[in-house]
């Protein structure tokens, strides 16, 4: 490996970080069933007072 070549460590996301996109309410409602389960992150729950569904 040549001397002068810097080595990069953790760059980009942190390891375990999840990816999020944006799409609309309405687009997830037309796909969907009512009683549909849907993934969202912890904080957004929190921040929005839903509390945990249990699976069924």
């Amino acid at each position: 490996m040549p001397e002068n070549l810097i080595l990069r460590r953790k760059a980009g996301r942190p390891k375990g970080a999840a990816s999020t996109t944006q799409v609309r309410m309405l687009e997830l409602l037309r796909v969907l069933s009512p009683e549909a389960m849907v993934t969202v992150g912890k904080k957004f729950a929190d921040s929005l007072g839903i509390k945990k569904t249990e699976g069924e």
